[in-house]
Protein backbone atom coordinates (compact mmCIF):
# COMPACT_ATOMS: atom_id res chain seq x y z
CA UNK A 1 0.00 0.00 0.00
CA UNK A 2 2.64 2.39 0.92
CA UNK A 3 4.50 1.21 -2.07
CA UNK A 4 1.42 1.59 -4.23
CA UNK A 5 0.89 5.09 -2.93
CA UNK A 6 4.51 5.84 -3.60
CA UNK A 7 4.25 4.35 -7.07
CA UNK A 8 1.00 6.23 -7.80
CA UNK A 9 2.55 9.35 -6.49
CA UNK A 10 5.59 8.75 -8.60
CA UNK A 11 3.45 8.12 -11.70
CA UNK A 12 1.56 11.35 -11.06
CA UNK A 13 4.82 13.21 -10.62
CA UNK A 14 6.20 11.64 -13.81
CA UNK A 15 2.97 12.42 -15.64
CA UNK A 16 3.02 15.97 -14.28
CA UNK A 17 6.66 16.18 -15.22
CA UNK A 18 5.91 15.02 -18.81
CA UNK A 19 2.96 17.45 -18.99
CA UNK A 20 5.23 20.17 -17.73
CA UNK A 21 7.92 19.12 -20.19
CA UNK A 22 5.39 19.21 -23.08
CA UNK A 23 4.10 22.53 -21.81
CA UNK A 24 7.67 23.78 -21.49
CA UNK A 25 8.43 22.66 -25.06
CA UNK A 26 5.29 24.41 -26.30
CA UNK A 27 6.17 27.55 -24.40
CA UNK A 28 9.76 27.32 -25.62
CA UNK A 29 8.50 26.94 -29.19
CA UNK A 30 6.15 29.91 -28.73
CA UNK A 31 8.93 31.92 -27.15
CA UNK A 32 11.25 31.09 -30.06
CA UNK A 33 8.52 32.10 -32.54
CA UNK A 34 7.80 35.29 -30.66
CA UNK A 35 11.55 35.99 -30.40
CA UNK A 36 11.90 35.39 -34.13
CA UNK A 37 8.89 37.65 -34.81
CA UNK A 38 10.35 40.25 -32.49
CA UNK A 39 13.76 40.01 -34.21
CA UNK A 40 12.06 40.35 -37.58
CA UNK A 41 10.03 43.33 -36.37
CA UNK A 42 13.17 44.87 -34.87
CA UNK A 43 15.01 44.41 -38.18
CA UNK A 44 12.10 46.01 -40.06
CA UNK A 45 12.07 48.85 -37.53
CA UNK A 46 15.82 49.38 -37.97
CA UNK A 47 15.39 49.34 -41.74
CA UNK A 48 12.52 51.83 -41.53
CA UNK A 49 14.51 54.05 -39.17
CA UNK A 50 17.43 53.93 -41.59
CA UNK A 51 15.13 54.82 -44.51
CA UNK A 52 13.58 57.58 -42.42
CA UNK A 53 17.03 58.95 -41.63
CA UNK A 54 17.97 58.78 -45.32
CA UNK A 55 14.73 60.58 -46.18
CA UNK A 56 15.52 63.24 -43.55
CA UNK A 57 18.96 63.75 -45.12
CA UNK A 58 17.41 63.95 -48.59
CA UNK A 59 14.83 66.46 -47.37
CA UNK A 60 17.56 68.54 -45.77
CA UNK A 61 19.61 68.37 -48.98
CA UNK A 62 16.56 69.43 -51.02
CA UNK A 63 15.85 72.29 -48.62
CA UNK A 64 19.45 73.47 -48.90
CA UNK A 65 19.41 73.09 -52.67
CA UNK A 66 16.13 74.99 -53.01
CA UNK A 67 17.34 77.63 -50.57
CA UNK A 68 20.59 78.03 -52.52
CA UNK A 69 18.67 78.27 -55.80
CA UNK A 70 16.40 80.97 -54.41
CA UNK A 71 19.34 82.83 -52.88
CA UNK A 72 21.21 82.57 -56.19
CA UNK A 73 18.11 83.67 -58.12
CA UNK A 74 17.61 86.51 -55.67
CA UNK A 75 21.22 87.62 -56.11
CA UNK A 76 20.82 87.53 -59.89
CA UNK A 77 17.59 89.52 -59.74
CA UNK A 78 19.16 92.04 -57.37
CA UNK A 79 22.10 92.51 -59.77
CA UNK A 80 19.67 92.83 -62.68
CA UNK A 81 17.71 95.49 -60.77
CA UNK A 82 20.93 97.39 -60.02
CA UNK A 83 21.98 97.18 -63.67
CA UNK A 84 18.55 98.37 -64.81
CA UNK A 85 18.65 101.22 -62.27
CA UNK A 86 22.09 102.30 -63.55
CA UNK A 87 20.84 102.10 -67.14
CA UNK A 88 17.74 104.11 -66.23
CA UNK A 89 19.84 106.78 -64.50
CA UNK A 90 22.13 106.93 -67.53
CA UNK A 91 19.17 107.26 -69.91
CA UNK A 92 17.59 109.90 -67.65
CA UNK A 93 20.85 111.87 -67.76
CA UNK A 94 21.01 111.52 -71.55
CA UNK A 95 17.37 112.62 -71.78
CA UNK A 96 18.06 115.65 -69.59
CA UNK A 97 21.01 116.61 -71.80
CA UNK A 98 18.90 116.13 -74.93
CA UNK A 99 16.11 118.23 -73.39
CA UNK A 100 18.54 121.08 -72.65
CA UNK A 101 19.90 120.80 -76.20
CA UNK A 102 16.34 120.99 -77.58
CA UNK A 103 15.72 124.09 -75.48
CA UNK A 104 18.96 125.65 -76.81
CA UNK A 105 17.97 124.76 -80.38
CA UNK A 106 14.50 126.22 -79.78
CA UNK A 107 16.10 129.51 -78.68
CA UNK A 108 18.39 129.40 -81.73
CA UNK A 109 15.36 128.71 -83.95
CA UNK A 110 13.52 131.69 -82.50
CA UNK A 111 16.58 133.88 -83.24
CA UNK A 112 16.74 132.53 -86.80
CA UNK A 113 13.00 133.15 -87.29
CA UNK A 114 13.40 136.71 -86.02
CA UNK A 115 16.33 137.29 -88.36
CA UNK A 116 14.40 135.73 -91.23
CA UNK A 117 11.47 138.04 -90.55
CA UNK A 118 13.85 140.99 -90.41
CA UNK A 119 15.52 139.83 -93.61
CA UNK A 120 12.15 139.43 -95.33
CA UNK A 121 11.19 142.93 -94.20
CA UNK A 122 14.52 144.31 -95.38
CA UNK A 123 14.13 142.39 -98.63
CA UNK A 124 10.72 143.95 -99.18
CA UNK A 125 12.21 147.40 -98.49
CA UNK A 126 14.98 146.73 -100.99
CA UNK A 127 12.40 145.51 -103.49
CA UNK A 128 10.35 148.69 -103.06
CA UNK A 129 13.50 150.78 -103.25
CA UNK A 130 14.51 148.96 -106.44
CA UNK A 131 11.02 149.52 -107.88
CA UNK A 132 11.18 153.19 -106.90
CA UNK A 133 14.64 153.48 -108.37
CA UNK A 134 13.39 151.83 -111.57
CA UNK A 135 10.53 154.31 -111.79
CA UNK A 136 12.85 157.23 -111.16
CA UNK A 137 15.23 155.92 -113.85
CA UNK A 138 12.35 155.50 -116.26
CA UNK A 139 11.10 159.00 -115.51
CA UNK A 140 14.63 160.34 -115.85
CA UNK A 141 14.92 158.56 -119.18
CA UNK A 142 11.63 160.06 -120.33
CA UNK A 143 12.73 163.52 -119.21
CA UNK A 144 16.10 163.12 -120.93
CA UNK A 145 14.53 161.91 -124.12
CA UNK A 146 12.11 164.82 -123.98
CA UNK A 147 14.97 167.28 -123.50
CA UNK A 148 16.93 165.72 -126.31
CA UNK A 149 13.91 165.94 -128.57
CA UNK A 150 13.37 169.55 -127.56
CA UNK A 151 16.82 170.49 -127.69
Amino acid sequence: TELIKERDSRRRVEKDWRDLQVLCEKLTSQLERKTSDLDEAENRLLLLEERNLDADYQIEDLKNSISNKYISRGDKLEKEVLDLRENLESKASELSIAHRRIQDLSVDLDVVRTRLTEAETEGQLHMRSAENLQRVLEEFQVVRETELEQG
